[in-house]
């Protein structure tokens, strides 16, 4: 069985913090960070954990970029989406016509960034 995890950037600090959410997601989250402080979460940047791992062990998220081996010598760039038509995590590479099933690749793709903080990856 597959982790259930949630992320999400936090508004005044800009960190990144692991979220457990129980029941309905209000208009706003709020978490106690390490220092006993109240963090609010930016609701436009929580995504899930897919439960897989990318090439050197780091957890991919719903919104990250990943760089993947497409072929021998080709290397492509695209965005961690969930598929809703086959309920499964993608990845949205402008090349191609349809989604890539993130499961296909996972073993030779690699986290370089995500949508909120690096959207220049893609251009």
């Amino acid at each position: 069985m597959r982790e259930i995890k949630f992320r999400g950037k936090s508004l005044a600090s800009g960190l990144w913090y692991e979220l457990i959410i129980n029941g309905d997601i209000s208009n706003t989250i709020k978490i106690k960070s390490d220092y006993d402080e109240e963090e609010f979460i930016d609701m436009n940047t929580i995504s899930q954990y897919t439960g897989l791992k990318d090439k050197n062990g780091k957890e991919i998220y719903e919104g990250d970029i990943v760089r993947f081996h497409y072929k021998t010598g080709v290397y492509k760039i695209g965005i961690v989406v969930w598929n809703d038509l086959f309920g499964s995590c993608d990845i949205d590479c402008s090349d191609f016509v349809s989604y890539k099933s993130l499961g296909q690749y996972k073993s030779v793709s690699e986290v370089i960034g995500n949508i909120y903080e690096n959207p220049e990856l893609l251009e």
